[in-house]
């Protein structure tokens, strides 16, 4: 079955060029695991960049998801094995991404609340100097 979703159009336009080149889909999907591991590593340093960086490269993990079907389909290089392999390569990811996302929100819910700011003298000073 090929899709008609933008997201299939995308993807079968980018992986056209790959055609009759040594790149085959099992490439894409090894390319998919490896970014959704550098996802869950960047996630886990806990800080607003590796988290923004995160959520990027697993936007791009899922998008190769999306290209290593559309290659093995629009170039005829479809199996068995080919689908198992983008079975537990997507399984892999998306279990370490949750397992990930899941440890830093109990990493968040148990942390201390963060203290209100005062309405002291100290911000109206800081307010009048602006």
């Amino acid at each position: 079955m090929i899709g008609t979703s933008w997201t299939h159009l995308l993807a079968r336009r980018m992986v056209k060029p790959l055609l009759g080149t040594w790149v085959r889909p099992n490439h894409l999907t090894t390319l998919r695991l490896i970014t959704g591991v550098a996802a869950c590593l960047l996630f886990s340093l806990g800080t607003r960049a590796g988290m923004g960086w995160a959520g990027g490269l697993w936007l791009l993990s899922a998008f190769l998801d999306r290209a290593d079907g559309e290659l093995a389909r629009i170039g005829n290089m479809m199996s068995p094995g080919g689908h198992r392999y983008d079975y537990y390569c997507l399984v892999t990811g998306a279990s370490m991404v949750l397992c990930c996302v899941f440890v830093e929100w109990l990493e968040l819910r148990s942390a201390p609340a963060p203290e209100p700011i005062p309405a002291n003298g100290a911000l109206t000073r800081t307010m009048r100097s602006i």
